[in-house]
């Protein structure tokens, strides 16, 4: 009962101190003074953030405050429940693209573009980044990247192409060939079956190997690439066709048929001993004591005695036979 007269006497002094109010719409008539707002036909104190204008701090009607770029558009980025931020995780806008940042001091979020970039969304596809441009995500294509084996062809039957997570990867056939240079045997005519793609020894002589005619040497017959070069009246060997170089023994290169050097991709070269003698050719190696012992076959003028067997100057190691390095510009026995 006390506490009953307390609040009755608490109405009764209010209401002696604050304007009359009435009108059944809601409004204060009078109005009510600065420091009052009208509650439901009631003129009460206003709060302590009020401003003189008889509105709440921010702005008229009671607009938020305005953004970063002086507009009160979305205006501000706060939290959904409408607390303030305490941390990146409250300000998150599901936006790869976009910069997840708050600003502890007010609670207030910022949401500023992403730098260049920076990883998004995935795309599944293994050959385009994935990245923000300009605040978006965006999806360039990987240079040089691969989406299928055929995008991996090389060109070269001896290789094993694959596509792996867009990158091109190559393995080489266990022994395949393409041309003779790649089935290397010392000093035989060797061959690749370009059918099969395989290295094979014909069974007809070595290179310079003594010979009559062709029947002699590699696959033997007129329907071979194999040939019996002549030399001399009685210096003849066996040898081969070939594209260049690469496709004859040590001390061997790819010439004409009429002795001159040939030329990329001519037809109907072979294999030509370097010293114009099968003579020479066989004697590297021989036992000597002296220079004179080395030069006296056709095409043995370059000859030198050394170490005790007949060698010659050389530039690489191509320029000896199978079995010989070239050691100081001469050619040495690796054996």
């Amino acid at each position: 009962m006390k506490q009953a007269n307390g609040w009755l006497v608490i109405f009764v002094l209010a209401a002696m101190t604050v304007p009359a109010c009435g009108g059944g719409s809601g409004e204060c008539s009078p109005p009510c003074g600065p420091a009052f707002e009208c509650y439901f036909g009631v003129c009460v104190p206003r709060g302590p953030d009020a401003g003189h204008d008889g509105t709440t701090e921010g702005g008229a009607d009671g607009d938020a405050p305005p953004r970063d770029d002086g507009t009160n558009v979305d205006a501000p980025d706060v939290r959904p429940d409408g607390g303030g931020c305490t941390g990146p995780e409250d300000c998150a806008d599901g936006d790869p693209c976009t910069q997840d940042l708050c600003d502890p001091s007010t609670g207030i979020c910022h949401n500023p573009i992403a730098p260049e970039g920076t990883p998004c969304t995935d795309d599944a596809n293994p050959c385009t980044e994935d990245v923000c441009l300009g605040g978006s995500c965006a999806h360039p294509v990987t240079p040089g990247c691969c989406t299928t084996p055929a995008d991996c062809d090389d060109d070269n039957p001896c290789t094993i192409e694959d596509c792996v997570e867009g990158t091109c990867t190559s393995e080489a056939r266990p022994d395949c060939c393409t041309r003779d240079a790649d089935c290397m045997w010392p000093d035989h005519l060797w061959e690749c079956d370009a059918a099969t793609m395989a290295c094979y020894d014909p069974p007809g002589g070595e290179f310079c190997a003594a010979c009559l005619t062709r029947d002699n040497c590699g696959d033997g017959g007129t329907a071979s690439d194999d040939w019996c070069m002549l030399y001399g009246s009685t210096d003849r060997g066996c040898t081969k066709d070939c594209i260049d170089d690469l496709d004859c023994p040590g001390a061997a290169v790819c010439a004409s048929r009429e002795g001159r050097p040939c030329a990329p991709d001519e037809p109907g070269c072979i294999c030509v001993s370097r010293f114009t003698s099968c003579a020479a050719f066989n004697s590297f190696g021989n036992w000597c004591f002296n220079d004179g012992m080395c030069q006296s076959c056709s095409g043995c003028g370059a000859f030198v005695c050394g170490d005790g067997g007949c060698t010659a100057h050389c530039d690489v190691p191509r320029d000896c036979p199978w079995g010989w390095d070239c050691t100081e510009g001469i050619c040495v026995s690796a054996g």
